[in-house]
């Protein structure tokens, strides 16, 4: 998937205690992202924490070509805010409940978002994220906010319908473990392990001699 970015700038960070990029800004898809990212190597389990705003991203340039022309003439911006944090581990049930996500977009086209929430609910199975859809379809979205909490993801948001503010049916608490989204991180699993092991190296403090001279790096655990 081809990607231009037409500017780029940002600060890469590294010690033993976070490591990332403390800054990052981009011109891409016809619009900008402003970003942090950074893993705290303090805990135990590192945790990532990443925070951006984005502004007139069009979604339709991760399209094949043939495909865009088909989409010029919907609305396929999208414009807010967003911060995650979440553990760096491989194991299911402690990410997400850990996991926590905010996501305000102040623009979006109604019909990227409805492809957006088909993603979540593929089986129709949630009435709230159904009833989101079908409103999608007599308006245009004014605002919208998603948070995933405790392992609990909420959604609400506004939709004007011929000029009228009607507030979108709530999402309330559905758990995550149920949407299609926990099959994309067992996926993730092998790649996140391996990173561990690298992040392992880079905040170790001391050089262990084995009982045979082997040589290994490893960090001090200190006592609080």
């Amino acid at each position: 998937m081809p990607l231009e970015l037409t500017a780029l700038e940002g600060d890469l960070l590294f010690n033993q205690q976070e490591s990332g990029l403390s800054f990052f800004q981009a011109d891409l898809l016809g619009g900008t992202l402003l970003a942090r990212g950074v893993l705290d190597l303090r805990p135990d389990v590192p945790v990532i924490a990443a925070a951006g705003s984005f502004s007139n991203l069009d979604v339709t340039r991760l399209l094949p070509k043939e495909t865009r022309s088909l989409e010029a003439g919907e609305d396929a911006e999208i414009t807010g805010e967003v911060s995650l944090s979440a553990p760096l581990t491989d194991e299911q049930r402690e990410l997400l409940e850990q996991l926590r996500l905010v996501l305000n977009l102040r623009k979006i086209g109604a019909n990227t978002l409805e492809r957006a929430l088909f993603s979540l609910d593929p089986y129709e199975r949630n009435e709230q994220l159904v009833a989101q859809r079908k409103m999608l379809r007599y308006g245009r979205l004014k605002g919208l906010r998603a948070t995933a909490v405790d392992g609990a993801f909420s959604m609400e948001g506004e939709v004007l319908i011929k000029g009228i503010a009607v507030n979108l049916p709530k999402v309330e608490r559905v758990r995550i473990s149920e949407l299609p989204l926990r099959q994309e991180l067992v996926k993730n699993r092998s790649g996140i392990m391996a990173l561990r092991g690298f992040l392992d190296l880079l905040r170790a403090d001391m050089l262990v001699v084995g009982p045979k001279g082997e040589l290994s790096l490893k960090r001090r655990n200190y006592e609080k």
